[in-house]
């Protein structure tokens, strides 16, 4: 099944319950332009829509690049007004939103460069898994940006690994990134796609709800104890125990066989 993203600049895509979004902008190491941004926010919305889709992956083409970050030629064009330069900018806040609001599972494929507002789409995601060779890194203060959305970054690798590399605006490759805490996991270049195609499919292979659940349940410990949605927790997991997915899980257990979850 393919998914209309409105750009060839993003080729979305889905089969056994596993989509696959490429940023497809490999002359410019899959930099993120409009276009790609908006994009990602439609696909996602059309995934989401469609029903049947558990998990969705997210890579560049080519290899070289996850994303080099956003296309700084939109931002140094000629006749770029302050209200181009902030739909830009409400572009690029969508897509993150769009990524970390995503009701299943995502997961980041980085292999080659993610640096800055790459690195960015990859913390949005809820699982990194790198090569060894690849380059990750948020190079704002090279480059005379203020990187105002920290969150995501210190909390995954704390506040002092964070400021070393937005301070210094070092690139690291995926080993390091892993003993930071950056990425799930970082592995050899030739079984990344491998090991990546296994997580999303033992993902889609659970049941979606209680996964659902479990997202929400993530998402709500990002927020202090006294804001957390406790209610739509309980409810989330009232609406588990009562699922059919939740008698063929008990049935497919107890009769010693792969259950069969239909996400309700």
């Amino acid at each position: 099944m393919k998914f209309d993203s409105g750009t060839d600049q993003l080729i979305a895509t889905a089969s056994n319950g596993v989509a696959t979004i490429v940023l497809n902008n490999p002359s410019r190491r899959n930099a993120l332009s409009c276009s790609m941004m908006s994009g990602i926010v439609d696909v996602l919305e059309r995934i989401h829509a469609e029903g049947s889709t558990r998990v969705v992956v997210i890579r560049g083409a080519g290899g070289r690049a996850f994303a080099a970050g956003a296309d700084l030629n939109v931002f140094a064009a000629e006749g770029v007004d302050a209200d181009d330069r902030g739909s830009i900018e409400t572009a690029y806040s969508d897509m993150l939103t769009a990524v970390r609001g995503a009701t299943m599972p995502t997961i980041a494929l980085i292999e080659g460069a993610c640096l800055g507002g790459g690195l960015e789409l990859a913390l949005a995601a809820d699982l990194r898994y790198a090569a060894k060779s690849s380059t990750l890194g948020i190079p704002a203060a090279r480059i005379g940006l203020a990187f105002p959305g920290v969150e995501p970054l210190a909390s995954l690798v704390g506040s002092a690994r964070a400021a070393e590399l937005l301070f210094t605006a070092r690139r690291i490759n995926g080993t390091e990134a892993f003993e930071f805490g950056l990425v799930n996991r970082a592995v050899e270049d030739e079984s990344l796609h491998q090991l990546v195609a296994e997580i999303a499919g033992a993902i889609a292979e659970n049941a979606p709800l209680a996964v659902k659940s479990t997202k929400l349940a993530l998402r709500e410990l990002r927020n202090c104890a006294a804001d957390r949605d406790m209610h739509m927790l309980e409810e989330s997991a009232r609406a588990c125990m009562n699922s059919d997915d939740f008698t063929e899980g008990r049935t497919a257990f107890f009769e010693r066989r792969a259950p069969h979850f239909a996400g309700r």
